[in-house]
This record gives C-alpha cells, sequence and structure tokens, in this order.
C-alpha cells in the first residue's frame, strides 16, 4: 500500500493478522481529540512548543525507557497532532542507536556550540543513555501498548496541569480513541516518512489538521 499522508493521517488501520510487537519499524500519527492546538504554534515554518509541549516532549522520550526494546526515530510534536517513527527491536540482539537519525535530546547544540532552545523543533533522536533510572517498571513492546502508554500518561499529566491552570482545558479526552499505524517496509519508505515528519511544520497552511483547513 503506498504512503499517502493525507490518507494516512485522517484515520486509523491495523493490519489484519499482523503481530505489532514483531521487530520492525513503525510510523504512528496520534491526534488530539477535536484538534485544538493544545501543544504549541508554528512560526516561520517551525514549531515552537509551549508549555503542554514541552510536557509531551518529555514523555515520548520515556519511551525506550519503559518498553526494552523500543528504539525511538525521529518525531514531530505539532500544534495539535503527533508524527513518530518508532522501531521494535528483538529483545535477544543488542542493537545501538542507528546513526541516521536525529541528534539525543539533551545533546543537541547549534553550530555555535550553545543547547538549542528546547521549545523549537520536537524531532529528535533518542533519549541519553545515561539519563536517570526511569520510575516504573519496564515491558517488552508493542505498538498498542507504546501508544496506549503514551496517551495515558500524558492525558495524566495534562489534567494536572489544567487543574493547576498551566494548560488549557480539553474536550473529554487528550487524544482521539484511535491512532493510525503504518509498518515500514524497505528503506526508501524510511527516509520518505522521514522527510515528511521533519518537515512537516513547513507545510502547516496545507495541513488538513490545521483548523483553518477543517
Amino acid at each position: 500500500m503506498a504512503y499517502d499522508p493525507q490518507k494516512h493521517n485522517r484515520r486509523s488501520i491495523r493490519l489484519k493478522g499482523h503481530d505489532y510487537s514483531s521487530p520492525g519499524q513503525y510510523f504512528l500519527t496520534l491526534c488530539v481529540q477535536n484538534r485544538p492546538c493544545l501543544f504549541g504554534e508554528i512560526k516561520n515554518g517551525e514549531m515552537i512548543l509551549n508549555t503542554a509541549g514541552q510536557m509531551i516532549n518529555e514523555w515520548w522520550n520515556k519511551i525506550s525507557g519503559k518498553f526494552s526494546n523500543a528504539q525511538l526515530d525521529v518525531y514531530q510534536i505539532m500544534p495539535n497532532h503527533f508524527h513518530a517513527i518508532v522501531g521494535i527491536i528483538n529483545p535477544q540482539k543488542n542493537v545501538g542507536v542507528d546513526p541516521r537519525v536525529n541528534p539525543k535530546k539533551g545533546n543537541s547544540r547549534n553550530k555555535g556550540g550553545k543547547p538549542q532552545d528546547e521549545t523549537k523543533g520536537g524531532h529528535v533522536g533518542p533519549p541519553q543513555p545515561d539519563s536517570p533510572e526511569p520510575d516504573f517498571e519496564t515491558q517488552p513492546a508493542s505498538i498498542p501498548a507504546i501508544s496506549q502508554w503514551f496517551k495515558t500518561m500524558t492525558m495524566n499529566e495534562y489534567i494536572r496541569g489544567v487543574k493547576e491552570n498551566l494548560f488549557p482545558p480539553f474536550d473529554r479526552k487528550l487524544w482521539q480513541r484511535n491512532y493510525y499505524d503504518h509498518i515500514i517496509r524497505d528503506e526508501q519508505s524510511l527516509q520518505r516518512i522521514r522527510e515528511y515528519i521533519i518537515n512537516n511544520p513547513a507545510q502547516w497552511e496545507e495541513d488538513q489538521n490545521n483548523p483553518k483547513n477543517f
């Protein structure tokens, strides 16, 4: 099935009979319920994360701590949705970080050697290997488990933020009930989807998730 971002960003499709805990790379898209822009805004073709967006960023980078054989690739937090590539590796193999992914969070620096503004972007590589130990029990990865855990943890923290007047309220649920996943079959598809994710902010004016285009 050819990759069509307009169609695939709109609905969730599960491949019947596929084991979503099997090793491979998967493209995920999650959308905010009713698609209000809760996580920041696009300025000059760049995503600027607000406090809620930074929270989303922090929880996504805990995925590898929660799921012992999950491997994060590029991702992009958008004002009202989220794109990511996540790999599931064979737990029997000691697989290192793919050198093609973007720089690690916490080690991102600009050409002048200064740390990059953490409110900008949203597509980085895996967490630092020397990051603090997670305060939750790890488990084997599957795409449904990763999606559900991430949505639950971010919604719980978002609710706390609403109660503390840090975040704007949302309508019943933070995320839409379902999500879209796409199994990445080959290197060509992987590179194409990476480019789509990274360039997503620059295409915001045409994005169907932009409230102007509803």
